[in-house]
């Protein structure tokens, strides 16, 4: 921000040839940033906020994810492509974390991701607010939009839909900042793809991150809700009473939690298998005696 006379010239000179050495001030501002962002994390996954316990692995999961997008982030800002606020913005994978969050953990748990992940690229970006408030909206519209989902494949259609919706994002930004050279056409169809391209990795990724974290995701208890898995139709054959007084308590249970607000599918899904263990119990003991019966 100055004219470079030969006596700047030769000050600068003499600053590149000097050793390195530690801007203590940044790095003392660097630090106190993100302790105040593992505060506020601290404080919205606390079960007052969270509304409920959460566990090791999902905190462990979660911040694995930030990690990523943090590093990708960092990496990105150092490549000059990506320079400019607007251009940044295409390959933070935001969105791609939040829908993982959104699926195996619930819309709370990727709201509040949505929030200190748009400080972190706050904070990344050198406090540009483009990819920051971009990331916010792309993340809190993604929790929104997976939340609704009960197959597999309307996560397509929901990547369809963000990728429309990063777009109208950040056409509404650049008119804000009311920036027209670095805002253009590829910068458009980069957020678009990196909305669609999210919600396909995130389908690919799920599978193996449901059993590996065993978590009641809605696609798992979608699946586990099918009347034709093979134990459920063993226990139709070998205990038809039992079979039946499952499939009305899942209805009672269903209607309860439509009542209250709470997770329907869950225990819709959990009055299924209710009884299966304690039939299991009942003919192990049965076996046992060396009586030849069925249940």
């Amino acid at each position: 921000g100055f004219p470079i006379t030969e006596e700047n010239y030769a000050k600068l000179r003499k600053i590149a040839e000097a050793p390195t050495y530690i801007d203590f001030r940044a790095l003392a501002n660097s630090f106190l940033y993100l302790f105040l962002l593992i505060v506020l994390t601290v404080f919205l996954f606390s079960p007052r906020m969270l509304g409920r316990e959460i566990k090791i692995k999902e905190m462990v999961f979660i911040a694995a994810l930030y990690i990523v997008v943090y590093g990708v982030t960092t990496f990105a800002t150092k490549v000059p492509a990506f320079l400019s606020q607007f251009s940044l913005t295409t390959i933070i994978p935001a969105t791609f974390a939040t829908i993982l969050i959104t699926v195996l953990f619930g819309q709370v748990s990727a709201v509040f991701f949505s929030i200190l992940i748009a400080l972190g690229v706050l904070f990344i970006a050198s406090f540009q607010p483009i990819p920051c408030l971009f990331v916010l909206c792309s993340s809190i519209a993604s929790a929104k939009i997976v939340c609704k989902t009960e197959k597999r494949i309307d996560l397509v259609f929901a990547s369809l839909i963000l990728s429309i919706l990063n777009i109208i994002f950040l056409f509404a930004l650049s008119i804000i900042v009311n920036d027209d050279v670095e805002f253009n056409g590829f910068v458009l169809f980069g957020v678009a793809l990196n909305a669609f391209i999210s919600g396909i990795f995130a389908l690919g990724f799920l599978t193996p991150l449901e059993s590996l974290l065993n978590t009641a995701s809605v696609f798992r208890l979608m699946d586990l809700s099918d009347t034709n898995a093979p134990i459920l139709k063993r226990l139709f054959i070998t205990a038809p009473g039992t079979y039946t007084h499952s499939m009305m308590v899942a209805t009672l249970a269903e209607s309860a939690c439509n009542e209250i607000g709470a997770n329907a599918l869950l225990a819709r899904v959990g009055s299924y298998y209710h009884d299966i263990g304690n039939n299991l119990n009942i003919l192990l003991k049965i076996k046992q005696k060396g009586i030849n019966m069925t249940i």
